[in-house]
């Protein structure tokens, strides 16, 4: 409440003095129907298997509503994105019509716009890579999207993380005016393709002093990851 702006906000009671207020209430699946068919279900979505196969095998299920896997453990994943549904139905629909198309999982890219700022993220953080069992490596850097003696290049932050045991890429974090999706669009290409984090740094991405520097922040970030593996 405020004279026009948000100036504080009651919560059980107690005003809290605020500038800015996002609910961020999320989303529940309506699986009600697959329920009452005897379709197989959990708090998070209807199960499917690798086809997209509900447990009534003549059913599929995608989007918002489906419980699928995600691209790292193979484990039970849940992220209602519209990249992934828009995937699922087009393995899905390909199945129902008699292929045999595998998903390949979910990584959970995504990015949001903040003002001018990009915030992106794929995979796994330092954290929830602990909370899946693994030993998590990570190279972290703040750098400019373009060379020093280029005009008009912007701060990004960008960090990878890894595996120590395996070397695998398990999900990166960006922050930028610009840049941000596409470098973490690269680490979800990784961790699709099960690339280790020396993989990663051999590969070879595209330079123009406009768009990038010679040796990309992504490069930079995991040759600082893996000298912590090493």
């Amino acid at each position: 409440r405020g004279n026009g702006k948000v100036e504080e906000v009651i919560v059980n009671g107690e005003a809290i003095p605020c500038g800015l207020l996002v609910v961020a209430a999320g989303v529940k699946p309506n699986i009600e129907l697959a329920r009452e068919a005897g379709i197989d279900t959990t708090p998070t979505g209807i199960k499917t298997d690798v086809f997209l196969r509900t447990s009534s095998p003549d059913v599929y299920a995608i989007g918002d509503c489906a419980q699928t896997f995600d691209a790292l453990q193979l484990k039970p994943s849940w992220v209602p994105l519209s990249t992934i549904a828009y995937k699922q139905g087009t393995v899905a629909g390909a199945n129902a019509a008699g292929a045999k198309l595998d998903y390949p999982g979910v990584t959970g890219a995504f990015v949001s716009k903040v003002g001018e700022m990009e915030v992106a993220a794929v995979g796994l953080s330092v954290a929830g890579a602990e909370l899946a069992g693994y030993k998590p490596v990570f190279g972290k850097i703040k750098d400019q999207t373009r060379p020093d003696w280029y005009p008009n290049g912007r701060e990004i932050n960008f960090k990878v993380v890894a595996d120590r045991e395996t070397r695998r890429v398990l999900g990166a974090q960006a922050v930028g005016v610009m840049g941000a999706a596409w470098r973490v669009n690269v680490v979800s290409t990784a961790i699709t393709g099960g690339m280790t984090i020396d993989q990663l740094g051999d590969v070879e991405l595209a330079y123009c002093p406009p768009v990038s520097q010679t040796y990309d922040t992504i490069t930079k970030a995991v040759d600082l990851a893996i000298r912590k593996i090493k």
